[in-house]
């Protein structure tokens, strides 16, 4: 029995002393490499001596990372402590090799504690605190795993929001569609702005589009019937580093006063232009028409310095779909001017769809509806059905709020002749690259192997003809892929 006790003793003491051996030789190794060659994308722990055992439990994962340029990274002063590091902080299946840098250390140090980093080419592209890499793991690997370049937009945003996000000029901006607000950060400053409906704003709104009674009798009214006049931001647009948003508050149309119920809540509107910090605000006016349609707000754009809004036929029996009015500034506000020529696409009048899924993607001048393969040309009113492999989608539970939507469209771009479109086709992003011209589908592209719809919050979007950008708020990064 002595005799086995020892051996195991003796077992253990030549793993210690082999394992140290190891990590020793894979510390001059790994010195010699690193300045033998520019690894492109390294991960790093790094481990600090505040931290006791417990926080070190997650280097665990070092050896799933292994394959990925992994190293452990201590400061200089503990160099010739590592085989206590070994001994004494990490678990035993901890084999990768060290890295003594003073000065990425601390170029690193964002706290006193552990942590873990992915590098390429230089510059940090993912951070975690050592504690949190466990949770964060999957995260890790999709980005070891993508050729997407990435940027550090260096804040957090709440989780599990749903986000819009538009690279515009120098600045991105993020559109959070749960509480209607709006990130703007300057990717040169690194300034960061947020906006949201103020009660300044919406007293502006009502006093812009009310007179001074109708204000008062507002208020009164919506207290009465127990509904908020706060409003919310509708929908975002971006012209280079100029943002556009529509701001949107409750408005009591009609009340009759001895059955408070009977209250009919209705809306008034504005068009915000913010840029450079300064703000002007234009009423939008005659949201309602004769013809029976009336301003809807869940799309618009702007070209030339002219508003185009979506519209909605509220007749639910007429069969004359238009979606889309030219507007106008006139008297210090937006004024109606005209219905453009185009109905809904051929996917929406066949299924009974009206105006549901008809939010569109634009680049002037060409328009296509999220859900449909026909292409619009503002400047000649031309319709081209594309030769896209349009997913059957089923939309027969529509009453129920029940459909299945195999195609959609997330953005769409143009350089001569040519037309990008990145589309959603059966959960999976593709790239369809097609020649205008002659309505010919020239090639499908996989946008990336390891990315689909249920990645992200938000829809991937075209920073430039050959650049696809998306944003993943729980890594609070911005990813980058050359698409052409």
């Amino acid at each position: 029995m002595r005799l086995i006790i020892s051996s195991i003793l003796l077992f253990i003491k030549l793993y210690n002393r082999m394992r140290a051996i190891f990590l020793l030789i894979a510390l001059v190794y790994s010195q010699f490499v690193l300045s033998a060659k520019d690894l492109s994308t390294v991960c790093y722990f790094r481990l600090s001596m505040n931290d006791c055992i417990t926080h070190f439990r997650s280097i665990s994962y070092c050896n799933k990372l292994s394959a990925y340029n992994a190293f452990f990274l201590v400061q200089n002063e503990v160099k010739d402590n590592i085989q206590d590091i070994i001994d004494y902080k990490l678990p035993p299946e901890a084999l990768l090799p060290f890295v003594v840098s003073d000065s990425l250390y601390n170029a690193l140090g964002h706290s006193n504690f552990s942590s873990f980093h992915v590098l390429k080419n230089g510059k940090e592209i993912f951070y975690c605190s050592l504690s949190e890499l466990p949770s964060k793991f999957n995260v890790v690997l999709n980005i070891l795993t993508s050729n997407f370049d990435s940027l550090n937009l260096g804040f957090k945003l709440p989780l599990p929001y749903r986000y819009e996000t538009i690279y515009s000029g120098s600045k991105l901006f993020i559109y959070d569609r749960t509480f209607y607000r709006i990130t703007i950060i300057d990717l040169v400053s690194g300034q960061i702005l947020k906006l949201s409906n103020t009660e300044q704003m919406s007293n502006l709104n009502y006093h812009l589009n009310l007179d001074s009674n109708e204000v008062e009798r507002n208020f009164r009214y919506l207290e009465s019937a127990k509904v908020s006049p706060k409003g919310r931001i509708e929908d975002i647009y971006c012209d280079n580093d100029t943002l556009f948003y529509i701001l949107q508050n409750n408005y009591a149309t009609d009340t009759i006063i001895e059955n408070i119920k009977d209250t009919l809540i209705g809306s008034v509107f504005c068009l915000v232009k913010f840029f450079d910090s300064e703000m002007s605000i234009l009423p939008i006016r005659n949201i309602y028409h004769n013809d029976g349609y009336s301003f809807g707000q869940y799309s618009f754009f702007i070209n030339k310095g002219i508003p185009y809004f979506a519209m909605a036929n509220d007749d639910i029996h007429s069969k004359d779909l238009k979606f889309l009015a030219k507007w106008k500034i006139v008297d210090k506000g937006c004024g109606f001017d005209r219905l453009l020529p185009f109905v809904l696409p051929e996917i929406h009048r066949e299924n009974d769809l009206r105006y549901s899924f008809s939010d569109f993607e634009m680049k002037w001048p060409y328009l296509m509806n999220s859900i449909s393969n026909e292409l619009y040309n503002l400047e000649n009113s031309e319709i081209k059905k594309l030769p896209l492999d349009v997913a059957k989608s089923d939309f027969s539970g529509i009453k129920q709020y029940k459909v299945k939507v195999n195609f959609s469209i997330a953005d769409l771009i143009y350089d001569h002749d040519t037309l990008n479109i990145l589309a959603l086709n059966d959960g999976t992003f593709f790239i369809y690259k097609i020649q205008i011209s002659k309505n010919k589908l020239l090639s499908k592209k996989l946008l990336n192997e390891k990315m689909n719809s249920s990645d992200y919050a938000n829809k991937p979007k075209f920073k430039d003809f050959n650049t696809v950008y998306y944003f993943k708020p729980e890594s609070n990064f911005l990813y980058f892929k050359t698409v052409n």
